[in-house]
């Protein structure tokens, strides 16, 4: 990403400045200066680069993400107003149609709520409401609420849960959202007739809790991608489902924001092993 350039200088000339500028500087102070100021114009690029960087990621997600289920959207509509003309009777196709449309208009809100949350996150405005909580009575939920899609892929879901685990201080609603996000993404990158398992332990740092797959495993010169926002990798669903590219990147902020650590690495005999650990204290 491009730094913000200021130059400082004691040449106060109009063309001084200008030369400058058209060699690239964001801004140009001269001297003498008063700290204040500087400091106030560092903070202004600094917001400038800010945005021009939200800008590029809603670029990113205006031309990837959203621009081709907006086609379906538009492409139905067109359809249905061609097939439903006054007084017409409803064909066979239009349920299909608004099924497209329904589908379509649902990933583009997932899509731009996903980008608003990683927003609030990273601007650290998401508040947790953290409580004593049992990890395992979260997990068995997650589990029981992707049973239905796992079946849909004929992946079965197992739990392995570690004896007398503590109840730990932390926010239900989020750790369930990272639970949901990587256990749905064991099963949507697994093939047919897969097992995904969902372990929970303790160790000398807190409550570890693994999704444990035999898909296609993670290639190694896509791990650093892993937790990235719109990391794009080479992995398709084995169902063809749509994937939004922000899911990880969530989950791992909401870890970062219970105090716990989040990873993933390839299982030696197939598959990848997703875990996030968190504190007892």
């Amino acid at each position: 990403l491009d730094t913000p350039i200021i130059v400082l200088s004691g040449l106060d000339q109009t063309s001084d400045v200008v030369a400058a500028l058209q060699d690239g500087a964001n801004d140009y102070i001269t001297k003498p200066f008063d700290l204040a100021v500087v400091l106030a114009r560092i903070r202004t690029q600094l917001t400038l680069k800010w945005l021009k960087e939200a800008n590029d990621r809603f670029m990113r997600i205006a031309g990837h993400d959203l621009k081709k289920p907006l086609m379906v959207i538009l492409d139905a509509v067109r359809q249905l107003n061609s097939d439903l003309q006054a007084g017409s009777t409803v064909n066979d196709e239009a349920p299909k149609l608004l099924a497209n449309i329904t589908d379509s208009a649902e990933f583009m809100q997932h899509v731009i709520t996903d980008a608003l949350e990683l927003r609030a996150l990273r601007d650290q405005r998401m508040q947790l409401s953290k409580l004593p909580t049992d990890l395992g009575a979260i997990v068995r939920q997650a589990v029981a609420r992707l049973t239905d899609y796992g079946k849909s892929k004929n992946t079965e879901l197992r739990l392995e849960f570690g004896r007398d685990l503590p109840h730990i201080r932390a926010d239900e609603t989020r750790i369930m959202q990272v639970l949901e996000n990587l256990i749905g993404n064991a099963i949507k990158f697994s093939p047919p007739g897969s097992v995904v398992r969902v372990e929970t332990a303790r160790d000398e740092e807190g409550i570890l809790c693994s999704v444990i797959d035999t898909g296609p495993g993670i290639p190694k010169k896509e791990m650093d991608m892993l937790f990235k926002e719109y990391a794009r990798l080479s992995n398709v669903p084995t169902g063809g489902e749509k994937s939004k590219g922000l899911g990880l990147a969530i989950s791992r902020e909401l870890v970062f924001l219970h105090g716990g650590d989040i990873g993933a690495a390839n299982n030696p005999d197939g598959g990848a092993t997703f875990w996030f650990r968190l504190p007892t204290d």
